[in-house]
Protein backbone atom coordinates (compact mmCIF):
# COMPACT_ATOMS: atom_id res chain seq x y z
CA UNK A 1 0.00 0.00 0.00
CA UNK A 2 2.88 2.36 0.80
CA UNK A 3 4.34 1.75 -2.65
CA UNK A 4 0.98 2.50 -4.31
CA UNK A 5 0.58 5.63 -2.19
CA UNK A 6 4.07 6.78 -3.19
CA UNK A 7 3.31 6.46 -6.90
CA UNK A 8 -0.07 8.18 -6.46
CA UNK A 9 1.63 11.16 -4.82
CA UNK A 10 4.33 11.13 -7.48
CA UNK A 11 1.73 11.06 -10.27
CA UNK A 12 -0.03 14.10 -8.80
CA UNK A 13 3.09 16.16 -9.27
CA UNK A 14 2.59 18.07 -12.50
CA UNK A 15 6.09 17.55 -13.87
CA UNK A 16 5.92 13.76 -13.53
CA UNK A 17 2.54 13.66 -15.31
CA UNK A 18 3.79 15.84 -18.14
CA UNK A 19 6.98 13.87 -18.72
CA UNK A 20 5.13 10.53 -18.55
CA UNK A 21 2.63 11.72 -21.15
CA UNK A 22 5.42 13.03 -23.37
CA UNK A 23 7.18 9.64 -23.20
CA UNK A 24 3.95 7.82 -24.14
CA UNK A 25 3.17 10.28 -26.93
CA UNK A 26 6.72 10.05 -28.28
CA UNK A 27 6.60 6.24 -28.39
CA UNK A 28 3.28 6.29 -30.28
CA UNK A 29 4.59 8.91 -32.70
CA UNK A 30 7.79 6.93 -33.30
CA UNK A 31 5.73 3.81 -34.06
CA UNK A 32 3.74 5.79 -36.63
CA UNK A 33 6.93 7.11 -38.25
CA UNK A 34 8.87 3.82 -38.50
CA UNK A 35 6.17 1.15 -38.81
CA UNK A 36 3.85 3.10 -41.10
CA UNK A 37 5.27 6.28 -42.66
CA UNK A 38 8.80 5.03 -43.44
CA UNK A 39 7.43 1.66 -44.56
CA UNK A 40 5.12 3.45 -47.00
CA UNK A 41 7.94 5.70 -48.21
CA UNK A 42 5.93 8.87 -47.57
CA UNK A 43 7.34 12.38 -47.57
CA UNK A 44 7.46 14.39 -44.36
CA UNK A 45 6.10 17.86 -43.73
CA UNK A 46 7.43 20.73 -41.66
CA UNK A 47 11.09 21.02 -40.76
CA UNK A 48 11.75 17.33 -41.45
CA UNK A 49 10.26 17.64 -44.93
CA UNK A 50 12.35 20.71 -45.74
CA UNK A 51 15.45 18.89 -44.49
CA UNK A 52 14.68 15.84 -46.65
CA UNK A 53 14.34 18.01 -49.76
CA UNK A 54 17.63 19.82 -49.07
CA UNK A 55 19.50 16.54 -48.43
CA UNK A 56 18.13 14.88 -51.57
CA UNK A 57 18.98 17.91 -53.72
CA UNK A 58 22.50 18.01 -52.27
CA UNK A 59 22.77 14.26 -52.84
CA UNK A 60 22.08 14.78 -56.53
CA UNK A 61 25.09 17.13 -56.54
CA UNK A 62 27.23 14.45 -54.90
CA UNK A 63 27.15 16.08 -51.45
CA UNK A 64 26.24 13.62 -48.69
CA UNK A 65 24.78 15.26 -45.57
CA UNK A 66 22.73 13.80 -42.72
CA UNK A 67 19.08 14.84 -42.57
CA UNK A 68 19.42 15.17 -38.80
CA UNK A 69 21.89 18.03 -39.18
CA UNK A 70 19.40 20.18 -41.07
CA UNK A 71 16.57 19.20 -38.71
CA UNK A 72 18.67 20.43 -35.78
CA UNK A 73 19.77 23.62 -37.58
CA UNK A 74 16.22 24.55 -38.62
CA UNK A 75 14.75 23.71 -35.21
CA UNK A 76 17.29 25.76 -33.24
CA UNK A 77 15.87 29.23 -34.04
CA UNK A 78 12.35 27.86 -33.50
CA UNK A 79 13.29 26.59 -30.02
CA UNK A 80 14.67 30.05 -29.20
CA UNK A 81 11.43 31.57 -30.51
CA UNK A 82 9.39 29.19 -28.32
CA UNK A 83 11.54 30.04 -25.28
CA UNK A 84 10.94 33.78 -25.72
CA UNK A 85 7.57 33.89 -27.48
CA UNK A 86 5.60 31.27 -25.53
CA UNK A 87 7.25 29.98 -22.37
CA UNK A 88 10.36 28.25 -21.13
CA UNK A 89 8.43 25.17 -20.05
CA UNK A 90 6.83 24.90 -23.49
CA UNK A 91 10.29 25.07 -25.06
CA UNK A 92 11.63 22.49 -22.59
CA UNK A 93 8.77 20.02 -23.12
CA UNK A 94 9.08 20.48 -26.88
CA UNK A 95 12.82 19.81 -26.75
CA UNK A 96 12.16 16.75 -24.59
CA UNK A 97 9.52 15.43 -27.01
CA UNK A 98 11.75 15.94 -30.06
CA UNK A 99 14.68 14.27 -28.28
CA UNK A 100 12.63 11.27 -27.14
CA UNK A 101 11.06 10.83 -30.56
CA UNK A 102 14.52 10.77 -32.14
CA UNK A 103 15.66 8.12 -29.65
CA UNK A 104 12.58 5.92 -30.08
CA UNK A 105 12.68 6.25 -33.87
CA UNK A 106 16.34 5.19 -33.77
CA UNK A 107 15.54 2.16 -31.59
CA UNK A 108 12.66 1.03 -33.80
CA UNK A 109 14.73 1.54 -36.97
CA UNK A 110 17.54 -0.55 -35.46
CA UNK A 111 15.12 -3.35 -34.54
CA UNK A 112 13.63 -3.29 -38.02
CA UNK A 113 16.96 -3.19 -39.87
CA UNK A 114 18.96 -5.64 -37.76
CA UNK A 115 16.27 -7.83 -36.19
CA UNK A 116 13.62 -7.68 -38.89
CA UNK A 117 11.06 -6.50 -36.34
CA UNK A 118 8.11 -4.63 -37.85
CA UNK A 119 4.73 -6.24 -37.05
CA UNK A 120 3.06 -4.06 -39.69
CA UNK A 121 5.19 -5.34 -42.59
CA UNK A 122 2.90 -8.25 -43.47
CA UNK A 123 1.05 -9.16 -46.69
CA UNK A 124 -2.15 -7.17 -47.09
CA UNK A 125 -1.00 -4.33 -44.87
CA UNK A 126 2.68 -3.61 -45.42
CA UNK A 127 2.15 -3.49 -49.19
CA UNK A 128 -1.08 -1.42 -49.02
CA UNK A 129 0.15 2.17 -49.41
CA UNK A 130 -3.28 3.78 -48.93
CA UNK A 131 -3.94 1.86 -45.71
CA UNK A 132 -0.48 2.73 -44.40
CA UNK A 133 -1.16 6.41 -45.14
CA UNK A 134 -4.49 6.37 -43.27
CA UNK A 135 -3.29 4.39 -40.24
CA UNK A 136 0.03 6.25 -40.13
CA UNK A 137 -1.72 9.62 -40.13
CA UNK A 138 -4.15 8.49 -37.43
CA UNK A 139 -1.52 7.05 -35.08
CA UNK A 140 0.89 9.96 -35.60
CA UNK A 141 -1.92 12.38 -34.73
CA UNK A 142 -2.66 10.53 -31.48
CA UNK A 143 1.01 10.63 -30.46
CA UNK A 144 1.33 14.30 -31.41
CA UNK A 145 -1.81 15.28 -29.53
CA UNK A 146 -0.62 13.62 -26.32
CA UNK A 147 2.56 15.71 -26.51
CA UNK A 148 0.58 18.85 -27.35
CA UNK A 149 -1.79 18.39 -24.41
CA UNK A 150 1.13 18.33 -21.97
CA UNK A 151 2.04 21.84 -23.06
CA UNK A 152 4.80 20.85 -25.47
CA UNK A 153 4.89 20.04 -29.18
CA UNK A 154 6.74 18.04 -31.82
CA UNK A 155 8.94 21.00 -32.68
CA UNK A 156 9.32 22.53 -36.13
CA UNK A 157 6.26 24.27 -37.52
CA UNK A 158 4.22 23.04 -34.53
CA UNK A 159 5.96 25.76 -32.50
CA UNK A 160 4.73 28.50 -34.82
CA UNK A 161 1.26 26.92 -34.99
CA UNK A 162 1.06 26.91 -31.17
CA UNK A 163 2.15 30.54 -31.05
CA UNK A 164 -0.56 31.57 -33.53
CA UNK A 165 -3.13 29.52 -31.61
CA UNK A 166 -2.33 31.06 -28.22
CA UNK A 167 -1.55 34.62 -29.30
CA UNK A 168 -3.78 35.09 -32.36
CA UNK A 169 -6.46 32.41 -31.80
CA UNK A 170 -5.67 30.88 -35.21
CA UNK A 171 -6.75 27.18 -35.31
CA UNK A 172 -3.70 24.99 -34.68
CA UNK A 173 -3.95 22.88 -37.83
CA UNK A 174 -4.68 25.72 -40.27
CA UNK A 175 -1.10 26.98 -40.44
CA UNK A 176 0.60 23.59 -40.14
CA UNK A 177 -1.62 22.05 -42.84
CA UNK A 178 -0.86 24.80 -45.37
CA UNK A 179 2.91 24.63 -44.75
CA UNK A 180 3.02 20.82 -44.85
CA UNK A 181 0.87 20.74 -48.00
CA UNK A 182 3.25 23.13 -49.79
CA UNK A 183 6.35 21.15 -48.71
CA UNK A 184 4.83 17.79 -49.71
CA UNK A 185 3.63 19.16 -53.07
CA UNK A 186 7.11 20.57 -53.76
CA UNK A 187 8.68 17.21 -52.90
CA UNK A 188 6.19 15.52 -55.22
CA UNK A 189 7.14 17.68 -58.21
CA UNK A 190 10.84 17.28 -57.45
CA UNK A 191 10.89 13.55 -56.78
CA UNK A 192 7.71 11.44 -56.98
CA UNK A 193 4.19 12.81 -57.50
CA UNK A 194 2.44 9.51 -56.68
CA UNK A 195 4.13 9.31 -53.28
CA UNK A 196 3.20 12.94 -52.65
CA UNK A 197 -0.49 12.19 -53.29
CA UNK A 198 -0.47 9.34 -50.77
CA UNK A 199 1.37 11.60 -48.33
CA UNK A 200 -1.36 14.24 -48.70
CA UNK A 201 -3.91 11.55 -47.75
CA UNK A 202 -1.82 10.87 -44.64
CA UNK A 203 -1.70 14.62 -43.92
CA UNK A 204 -5.48 15.02 -44.23
CA UNK A 205 -6.09 12.13 -41.81
CA UNK A 206 -3.48 13.58 -39.44
CA UNK A 207 -5.02 17.07 -39.45
CA UNK A 208 -8.61 15.80 -39.15
CA UNK A 209 -7.72 13.62 -36.16
CA UNK A 210 -5.90 16.40 -34.33
CA UNK A 211 -8.84 18.75 -34.95
CA UNK A 212 -11.12 16.24 -33.27
CA UNK A 213 -9.04 15.55 -30.16
CA UNK A 214 -6.80 18.58 -29.59
CA UNK A 215 -9.03 21.21 -27.96
CA UNK A 216 -6.73 22.36 -25.15
CA UNK A 217 -6.93 26.05 -26.06
CA UNK A 218 -10.46 26.03 -27.45
CA UNK A 219 -12.48 28.87 -25.93
CA UNK A 220 -15.37 27.67 -23.75
CA UNK A 221 -18.21 29.39 -21.88
CA UNK A 222 -19.05 28.18 -18.37
CA UNK A 223 -22.38 29.14 -16.76
CA UNK A 224 -22.83 28.50 -13.04
CA UNK A 225 -26.25 28.85 -11.40
CA UNK A 226 -25.86 29.02 -7.63
CA UNK A 227 -27.01 30.56 -4.35
CA UNK A 228 -23.41 30.77 -3.10
CA UNK A 229 -22.26 33.17 -5.76
CA UNK A 230 -20.07 35.38 -3.57
CA UNK A 231 -18.00 32.50 -2.19
CA UNK A 232 -17.58 31.02 -5.66
CA UNK A 233 -16.73 34.39 -7.21
CA UNK A 234 -13.95 35.08 -4.71
CA UNK A 235 -12.49 31.59 -5.03
CA UNK A 236 -12.50 31.62 -8.84
CA UNK A 237 -10.88 35.05 -9.05
CA UNK A 238 -8.22 33.90 -6.62
CA UNK A 239 -7.31 30.83 -8.71
CA UNK A 240 -7.82 32.03 -12.30
CA UNK A 241 -7.01 35.05 -14.45
CA UNK A 242 -10.40 35.35 -16.20
CA UNK A 243 -13.10 37.88 -15.33
CA UNK A 244 -16.62 36.88 -14.28
CA UNK A 245 -20.00 38.28 -15.37
CA UNK A 246 -22.90 37.92 -12.90
CA UNK A 247 -26.63 38.43 -13.24
CA UNK A 248 -29.71 37.55 -11.23
CA UNK A 249 -32.01 34.62 -11.92
CA UNK A 250 -35.01 32.93 -10.33
CA UNK A 251 -35.54 29.17 -10.15
CA UNK A 252 -38.62 28.30 -12.20
CA UNK A 253 -39.60 25.43 -9.89
CA UNK A 254 -38.58 26.74 -6.45
CA UNK A 255 -38.90 30.49 -7.20
CA UNK A 256 -35.65 30.82 -5.26
CA UNK A 257 -33.38 33.80 -5.99
CA UNK A 258 -30.09 32.74 -7.56
CA UNK A 259 -27.14 34.20 -9.44
CA UNK A 260 -25.66 33.13 -12.75
CA UNK A 261 -21.88 33.42 -13.09
CA UNK A 262 -20.52 33.42 -16.65
CA UNK A 263 -16.86 32.79 -17.45
CA UNK A 264 -14.97 32.45 -20.73
CA UNK A 265 -12.00 30.13 -20.40
CA UNK A 266 -9.82 27.63 -22.27
CA UNK A 267 -10.92 24.00 -22.48
CA UNK A 268 -8.07 22.71 -20.31
CA UNK A 269 -9.28 24.91 -17.40
CA UNK A 270 -12.84 23.56 -17.29
CA UNK A 271 -12.18 20.70 -14.87
CA UNK A 272 -10.47 22.91 -12.23
CA UNK A 273 -13.36 25.40 -12.46
CA UNK A 274 -15.93 22.68 -11.89
CA UNK A 275 -13.99 21.17 -8.99
CA UNK A 276 -13.86 24.52 -7.17
CA UNK A 277 -17.57 25.18 -7.73
CA UNK A 278 -18.56 21.68 -6.58
CA UNK A 279 -16.44 22.05 -3.45
CA UNK A 280 -18.33 25.21 -2.44
CA UNK A 281 -21.80 24.35 -3.76
CA UNK A 282 -22.44 20.69 -4.65
CA UNK A 283 -25.93 21.66 -5.84
CA UNK A 284 -24.75 24.29 -8.32
CA UNK A 285 -26.03 23.87 -11.89
CA UNK A 286 -23.19 24.09 -14.41
CA UNK A 287 -23.30 24.22 -18.20
CA UNK A 288 -20.33 24.32 -20.59
CA UNK A 289 -20.64 25.58 -24.16
CA UNK A 290 -18.21 25.92 -27.05
CA UNK A 291 -17.49 29.50 -28.20
CA UNK A 292 -16.99 30.20 -31.90
CA UNK A 293 -15.53 33.69 -31.63
CA UNK A 294 -14.56 36.24 -28.97
CA UNK A 295 -14.25 40.00 -29.54
CA UNK A 296 -12.90 41.92 -26.58
CA UNK A 297 -10.39 41.59 -23.78
CA UNK A 298 -10.08 37.84 -23.30
CA UNK A 299 -6.81 36.75 -21.72
CA UNK A 300 -5.78 33.33 -23.01
CA UNK A 301 -3.06 31.73 -20.89
CA UNK A 302 -0.94 28.73 -21.89
CA UNK A 303 -0.86 25.65 -19.66
CA UNK A 304 2.88 26.13 -19.36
Amino acid sequence: MKVISFFQKLWKKEGVKQVTHIVIGSIIYAIAVVWFLELGGFFSGGVTGISQIIVRLLGEKGIAVSTGIFIALLNLPLFIFAWKGLSRRFAFYTLLAVGLQSIFVGILEYLEKHKGFNPIDIPGLGDNTLLLAILGGLIAAVGSTICLKTGGSNGGTDIIANYLLVKKNVPFTRYSFVIDFIIITLAGFLFDLKTALYTIVRLIVFVFTINQIYNTYKTMRIEIITTKHEEIRKELLQHFHHGITMYKAVGGYTLEDKMILVVLTSAYEIRPYIEIVRKIDPKAFITVLSVTMVEGNFNKKTIV
